[in-house]
């Protein structure tokens, strides 16, 4: 039996992404340093889960034990870079609708300055662990914390100077400080 030929298949061209919703500059600097942030944040995710494998898989106890950490931490810090990044694009939105830039500068900050007084504990008690650890195993687990916690209490007390709110970041000058 004799059927007619299928139609050729449609081309299916892939659409345009919808064009991003319009801020004003002063919010376009703040999404645009806080994707920056964000990066360095991810840059250290991996940095840690590339530097920590190898002595996890590789070191006698106490350098099994700072990879573990290294993993650990820097998994979690790419899981917090990557919702962040994930994120922006309704930030933008909300920005784009009237959302208050300066709550949202301040609220970033906030969570900024949450997390540097929660690293500093980190670092403390990462010492103990070290400074009182029995063996090498908890020893290298205390090393690995104090050397995250020192990165992240650097990393977010940088962050807090940088969004502060621009009236009040005169004294500390930056690029950041629109």
């Amino acid at each position: 039996m004799l059927t007619s030929p299928s139609p050729a298949p449609s081309l299916v061209l892939a659409q345009p992404p919808p064009p991003r919703p319009a801020v004003g500059p002063d919010a376009e600097a703040y999404l645009a340093d806080k994707r920056f942030f964000l990066g360095v944040l991810g840059a250290w995710a991996l940095l840690s889960v590339g530097g920590g494998v190898p002595l996890w898989v590789g070191g006698d106890r106490f350098e099994r034990n700072v990879g573990i950490q290294l993993v650990a931490w820097g998994a979690i810090d790419g899981l917090l870079a990557g919702v962040g990044l994930w994120g922006l694009p309704q930030e933008r939105r909300a920005l784009a609708d009237g959302a208050p830039l300066g709550e949202k500068r301040g609220k970033f900050r906030q969570a900024l300055l949450v997390n540097a007084l929660a690293d500093a504990a980190y670092i403390s008690a990462g010492a103990l662990l070290y400074g009182l650890g029995k063996n090498d195993a908890v020893r290298g687990l205390g090393a690995g914390v104090v050397a995250q916690g020192t990165f992240l209490l650097a990393f977010d007390n940088v962050g807090v100077l940088y969004f502060l709110p621009p009236a009040r970041a005169a004294w500390v000058g930056g690029p950041g400080l629109r």
